[in-house]
C-alpha cells in the first residue's frame, strides 16, 4: 500500500474461489494497518455479512455477523440492511 493511503473500512465480497483467501491471508495483513477500523465480509450467496470491528486500537477485534434481509449491519458509522446491500442482487435459491 502507498503510504499515502489510511482506510478504515475494507470490504470484501467473497466467492467460492477467493474466500479461503479472503478470511485468511488477506485478513492477516489488513489486521497490520493501523489505520483501519472496519473489515466487512460481504456473501455472494445469501444475506449474510460479518463484521470484525477494532477495539480501542488494540489488536482486538470484535465479530458482529448479520444474515437476512431485515438486519442490520453498521458500516463506518453508518446503520445498513441487509435488504437494502443485497436489493438488486440475484441470490441463489
Amino acid at each position: 500500500m502507498e503510504d499515502d493511503l489510511h482506510p478504515t473500512v475494507v470490504m470484501e465480497v467473497l466467492s467460492d474461489s477467493t474466500e479461503e483467501h479472503d478470511r485468511t491471508d488477506k485478513w492477516r495483513c489488513y489486521q497490520m494497518i493501523d489505520s483501519l477500523q472496519q473489515y466487512v465480509l460481504l456473501s455472494q450467496n445469501y444475506a449474510y455479512v460479518e463484521s470484525f470491528y477494532r477495539q480501542d486500537q488494540s489488536k482486538k477485534w470484535l465479530y458482529i455477523p448479520a444474515e437476512g434481509m431485515d438486519q442490520s449491519v453498521e458500516i463506518a458509522g453508518c446503520e445498513v440492511k441487509l435488504g437494502d446491500i443485497y436489493r438488486r442482487v440475484k441470490l441463489p435459491g
